[in-house]
């Protein structure tokens, strides 16, 4: 253990071999021993320094142990400082409740019991040290937590500048395309500068515009393809049906979505694409501006990987660490409950060292270390459910289903929240990345409606067939407004990025009797165009 590791006891009293005495016991715990001859001392270095815990003389000239584990307590730096009370006389119960009024949480007997000293300064360090290492960990966390929202909200900075430059391209497009071809060809200059791939073609689909960044995001020339059917050119993949593109280009003249796209040596790639008919009294132009998004498709990915390795590396240093440390320490705390109780036998005997102990000195020693041992098994269970929800369940082939009725069980037994789960009985879903996806929208689905909606019944269905899937989650809670579905906050953020990386639609929306409707469709086979 290095000097830094170590944490600070402080001892009080005003006689000077009671102090070595303290500290021949309390050394071997190997820990920063701190000496105090008098209260004015003791209070100097509470001043100065943290400490894990008190060890003080109830008997002192000038000012009794009474009373400076009163002004203690008045202090707020140190008013979750343990403080253990030693006397050399016999103490009455109203002398016991007026130090525990007074701030003090055990009392230690004259003479000492080396070992129950150890144990019981021992627990209240290691306590300590755990409650240290916690905040530790969540200032840890806090802080990857700021940085990655930083990243992200960076990220998304550059995408709205980059959508923006699109917007005002498309605009002066919109201006430029009133002519037919000549117009086009005349304005060619001026288009081949950007670098979003931009041709236009006639509502029969043949090709009349073909420009430099077109030639490099497919491969194929301006001379290869003017004149050309676009299915001839172009092997694109949308996420809707053929028919509502068509709808909606007769409706608003306009269609905006994400399709995959090949190029001519075969590579696939992710674009942005952006569709606008053009009207004049030669006929209609679709005007198209597509951009290749495959990097920040593959950047969003990362993003999350890397949030989920996170989350899972702190989930298991919750449960490899502070679990295994607590877990030690609540055998510890049994062990002592035992011994106590070992004490508390020998007490009833009549012997003669039974005047040692004090009158309802072990009983209340042994209460005293049952709560501490009952406090470590609650904290261990704790931090046991923290890192099982921290940590990503690992889904199996066609265990979607079992893994969303586990966390609904889990949710229930954690949080008292009603949860249920439904399924078809015919889903079955083999791609594990897919799967993982639903899962996480599901869990993160949940969470905010039972942090920020305080829902007291939450239900998640899973539906579908083998062309689409429907995954469901719908609260009770306080509901969303509809224009914070999509932007409201990062967790909102992160469903709509996993369902976009899966190709799902996600749609969250409140509910008119109150709550909020979490919908992810996912379309398992892709009409091609």
């Amino acid at each position: 253990m290095t000097a830094k590791d170590k944490v600070n006891i402080l001892l009080v009293d005003d006689q000077p071999a009671k102090l070595l005495s303290y500290e021949a016991i309390l050394g071997r715990l190997g820990e920063n021993l701190v000496r105090a001859n008098s209260a004015q001392e003791a209070l100097a270095h509470l001043l100065k320094h943290d400490f894990a815990v008190v060890l003080m003389d109830v008997c002192m000239p000038e000012m009794d142990g009474f009373e400076l584990a009163s002004l203690i307590r008045e202090h707020p730096r140190c008013q979750k400082t343990p403080i253990i009370l030693v006397s050399a006389v016999h103490l009455t119960d109203p002398d016991r409740l007026k130090g525990y009024d007074a701030g003090a949480v055990d009392y230690v007997s004259v003479p000492v019991i080396p070992e129950i000293l150890r144990a019981k300064v021992g627990v209240f360090v290691e306590l300590y040290r755990k409650s240290r290492q916690l905040e530790e960990l969540n200032r840890d966390l806090e802080l990857r937590v700021a940085q990655r929202t930083a990243e992200l909200a960076a990220s998304n900075a550059r995408l709205r500048e980059s959508e923006q430059r699109l917007k005002m391209l498309n605009e002066t497009l919109e201006q430029r395309v009133a002519q037919r071809t000549v117009d086009l060809r005349r304005q060619a200059n001026l288009l081949d500068q950007t670098n979003d791939a931009v041709f236009a073609w006639e509502l029969g689909g043949r090709i009349v515009y073909w420009n430099k960044a077109a030639e490099q995001m497919y491969g194929h020339t301006a001379d290869e393809v003017v004149g050309r059917m676009t299915d001839a050119v172009l092997s694109r993949e949308f996420r809707i049906e053929r028919t509502e593109l068509e709808t909606a280009l007769e409706r608003d003249g306009a269609w905006a979505g994400e399709l995959s796209q090949t190029h001519r040596n075969g590579r696939r790639f992710i674009a942005d694409c952006r569709m606008r008919i053009v009207r004049d009294d030669h006929g209609a132009l679709v005007l198209t501006a597509n951009r290749d998004i495959t990097l920040r498709k593959d950047l969003e990915r990362e993003v999350l990987e890397i949030a989920d390795q996170e989350q899972q590396r702190i989930g298991q240093d919750l449960h490899d660490t502070v679990g295994q440390e607590l877990t030690g320490l609540a055998l510890l705390a049994g062990s002592l409950v035992e011994s106590l109780r070992e004490n508390e036998e020998l007490a009833t005997r009549p012997l003669t060292r039974r005047g040692d102990f004090g009158d309802g000195a072990i009983p209340a020693d042994m209460k005293l270390a049952d709560k501490i041992a009952s406090g470590l098994r609650r904290l261990l269970g704790q931090v046991r459910a923290l890192s099982r929800g921290l940590i990503p369940m690992e889904i199996v082939p066609d265990g979607l289903a079992s893994a969303l009725d586990d966390l609904s069980l889990r949710i229930a037994e954690q949080t008292g929240v009603r949860c249920t789960f439904h399924c078809d009985a015919t889903i079955l879903l083999e791609d594990t990345v897919l799967a993982s996806h639903l899962f996480r929208i599901a869990q993160e689905a949940i969470t905010n409606a039972i942090t920020h909606g305080r829902a007291q019944r939450i239900a998640i269905r899973l539906t579908g067939d083998q062309d689409q899937l429907r995954l469901v989650v719908e609260d009770d809670g306080a509901g969303i407004q509809p224009r914070a579905a999509r932007s409201s906050g990062t967790g909102l953020r992160t469903m709509h990025y996993r369902a976009d990386l899966i190709g799902a639609v996600l749609q969250v929306q409140p509910l008119a009797r109150g709550g909020t409707l979490v919908s992810c469709v996912l379309n398992q086979n892709e009409p091609v165009l």
